[in-house]
């Protein structure tokens, strides 16, 4: 993040597959985004609380129910706010959710859609903060990260572990599309870029061109 940056987040984990579900916010205005609510909305409310933010929307990297669990219990918690992502290749996924809940032994969700289907290119912003969507195919066929533009500073999803990344053996999986999603979206970011992943701990781009056999097979 850049010095006397506006912006903040924090991340806390939900649910029994304990994904990362993230809070971003403009520290001056308060504004922020909720980012893949996967479960326990209490918790995410006291994260929330905690930082004093108010949310004006949630962003969604994909369609897997760990990551969308509590997507619309958040959403009613603050009056109805939007839900945006991932890309329109996961609808399918939303269309399954109580499917998902059963198979995974998760509390029971019903299905739904979110307001708006992404896309690369597309904008959002909270306060000051500028959110870039980004395609991030491969863990599911509608994947998307968020990149916080000018901050150095990106949400991966399911795409990009420290030391690893998503798998691809589930249902729109694509192996060959998660290697070109790494090549094109995260090998060319700078070196300094904090990844934050849906699960597991913060990492570097430089820190997985180093050791990440994904990063390192792609660099050869």
């Amino acid at each position: 993040m850049t010095e006397n940056s506006k912006f903040a987040y924090d991340s806390c984990e939900v649910n029994a597959f304990f994904e990362n579900c993230s809070v971003i916010y403009d520290r001056d205005t308060l504004d922020g985004a909720i980012i893949d609510p996967g479960g326990s909305p209490e918790k995410i409310r006291n994260l929330v609380d905690y930082h004093h933010v108010v949310p004006k929307f949630i962003l969604i990297t994909h369609g897997h129910l760990d990551h969308i669990g509590a997507a619309e219990a958040v959403s009613a918690m603050y009056g109805g706010i939007d839900i945006y992502g991932p890309g329109k290749a996961d609808e399918f996924l939303f269309q399954t959710i109580a499917h998902q809940s059963e198979v995974l032994g998760l509390p029971a969700v019903k299905n739904f859609l979110p307001d708006r289907f992404v896309k690369s290119g597309d904008k959002f912003t909270v306060g000051s903060i500028s959110v870039l969507v980004r395609e991030c195919p491969g863990h599911t066929p509608g994947h998307v990260m968020y990149v916080i533009e000018n901050e150095n500073i990106v949400f991966s999803g399911d795409t990009v572990f420290r030391g690893s990344a998503g798998r691809t053996d589930f249902n729109g999986g694509s192996m060959e599309q998660l290697c070109e999603s790494i090549r094109r979206e995260f090998l060319t970011l700078p070196d300094e870029t904090v990844i934050v992943p849906g699960h597991g701990d913060t990492t570097t781009v430089a820190e997985e061109k180093a050791s990440n056999p994904y990063f390192l097979n792609l660099m050869v």
